[in-house]
């Protein structure tokens, strides 16, 4: 899939529930645009998830066909007193035979004693990054089969 078909994606708000998390981290359950730009960068979204938390997310940097960026906040508690923010990062390569993802996640904790927590939470972040990757993976298999 080219990059401009993964962003598509990431603008569709029906694409969003397939991110499904991964053991107690929670899916996705809606997603709907806070605020929409047409050139993506600045674009907000507010994110319910499958245990009823809530953040939101907001494209800070999108390079077509390179990178995207995205900043997720305004976290509902438990999380709103373990972390800022977190930093997501989707960057693209193109060759013969696709694209490359390389999906990567920062988390910032509101302090030093949280970050042990958001570094467990890491683990099980990379988890469902990685599968969810991989549906995105499998979809565009089949769409072009």
């Amino acid at each position: 899939m080219p990059p401009a078909a993964i962003v598509a994606g990431i603008m569709d708000l029906d694409q969003w529930t397939a991110f499904t998390g991964f053991a107690f981290l929670p899916g996705i359950k809606e997603a709907r645009f806070l605020q929409k730009e047409a050139d993506i960068t600045g674009t907000r979204f507010a994110i319910t998830n499958t245990d009823g938390s809530r953040h939101e997310e907001e494209i800070i940097s999108y390079v077509p066909g390179q990178r995207l960026s995205m900043r997720l906040d305004s976290f509902s508690p438990p999380l709103k007193t373990m972390a800022t923010h977190f930093m997501e990062h989707w960057e693209f390569t193109q060759d013969a035979h696709g694209t490359q993802v390389v999906r990567s996640m920062e988390l910032f904790p509101t302090s030093l004693f949280f970050r042990p927590m958001l570094w467990f939470i890491a683990r099980f972040m990379q988890k469902a990054l990685d599968a969810h990757l991989t549906l995105m993976s499998k979809q565009a298999d089949e769409e072009m089969n």
